[in-house]
């Protein structure tokens, strides 16, 4: 339950306005992490806490660097799992996975320099071949899509494009929608959850 933990910290943070005490609190514990698991937790939570405070370039950086390998290493191909890791897979994609969401948008790697853009992008590339699933080569073809918008590399971003429409899991996660589309779901979920509850309790 470590990312539990990590949650319920990162929420006192903000209920006190202290987010920069947060991302303090979460450098540090990355750095001092034992494990991938924990690892991952932190930089899941130190991801958000740059988002708040517009720190578009670090995030970006540690998106690449440490949440998107550890996300690889964690995720499990759906041809050799069973019912449990299906469900942590479900898990992974729909929060864990959340958190690299900005970098499939182009108006969020508008805020990027193409240099640093194109630094990504070599990045990504290099983990493609090791995507042994379909979820995991949606999500970098969705990046580098974004990324040859951003860079006006209309032959990069017509090839990732061909093969997002290709891919079986391209209805699994995005449905009917686009990026875009997605990132408003997003956005949304939090109120019709409530709404939700609300519902619900007033039928007991």
């Amino acid at each position: 339950m470590l990312h539990v933990r990590d949650l319920y910290a990162a929420e006192v943070y903000l209920s006190l306005d202290a987010i920069e005490d947060g991302e303090r609190f979460f450098r540090a514990g990355l750095k001092d992490a034992a494990s991938d698991a924990d690892r991952l937790s932190k930089a899941l939570v130190l991801t958000q806490f740059l988002l708040l405070r517009d720190k578009h370039e670090e995030y970006a950086e540690l998106a690449t660097d440490t949440v998107l390998p550890l996300l690889m290493r964690t995720w499990k191909p759906l041809t050799q799992i069973g019912v449990a890791q299906q469900q942590a897979n479900f898990v992974l994609a729909y929060s864990d996975g959340l958190s690299l969401l900005p970098l499939f948008a182009p108006e969020f790697l508008s805020n990027l320099s193409e240099n640093q853009v194109r630094g990504l992008v070599q990045r990504w590339q290099k983990l493609r071949p090791s995507a042994d699933d379909d979820i995991k080569r949606l999500g970098i073809d969705l990046f580098l899509q974004a990324a040859g918008n951003r860079l006006g590399e209309n032959d990069e971003r017509q090839t990732a494009a061909r093969r997002i429409a290709s891919n079986p899991a391209r209805t699994l996660v995005l449905d009917d929608k686009d990026v875009k589309g997605l990132i408003e779901s997003v956005r949304s979920a939090p109120e019709a959850f409530e709404s939700a509850r609300r519902f619900k309790a007033m039928l007991r």
